[in-house]
């Protein structure tokens, strides 16, 4: 497991859904949810963004109320991104997503007892 997954897992918290970027230096960046109900959903503004692009090698949020399985929502928004990852934090695991061919692909989860095992 990378040292990536276990950084990303220490993000999830209850409350409102946290969202942000990872940059090609393996810098993790969070940057502020702009979603009219962040308690619900995530959305970063372009200027929000615009400082990271050409540097972004992928994309994270939190579930804090579910599974890291696919919204609609996050579906449509990683098509935006197709060369990124995606990552979704649950209490217990995160997911990593890729884009292939206008489809979300799952590339990975990784489980809370698996990353203590670390």
């Amino acid at each position: 497991m990378t040292e990536l997954i276990v950084q990303l897992q220490r993000l999830w918290q209850p409350g409102p859904e946290r969202c942000g970027v990872v940059l090609d230096n393996g810098e993790i960046i969070e940057l502020p949810n702009r979603a009219e109900q962040p308690a619900l959903a995530f959305e970063v503004a372009d200027a929000d963004l615009a400082p990271y692009m050409g540097r972004v090698v992928a994309s994270w949020h939190t579930h804090p109320r579910t599974s890291g399985n696919l919204s609609v929502s996050d579906y449509r928004t990683f098509q935006h991104y197709p060369d990124w990852q995606h990552y979704i934090i649950d209490q217990s695991s995160v997911w990593q997503y890729s884009v292939a061919f206008d489809y979300m692909v799952l590339l990975d989860q990784v489980f809370d007892k698996e990353m203590s095992d670390e």
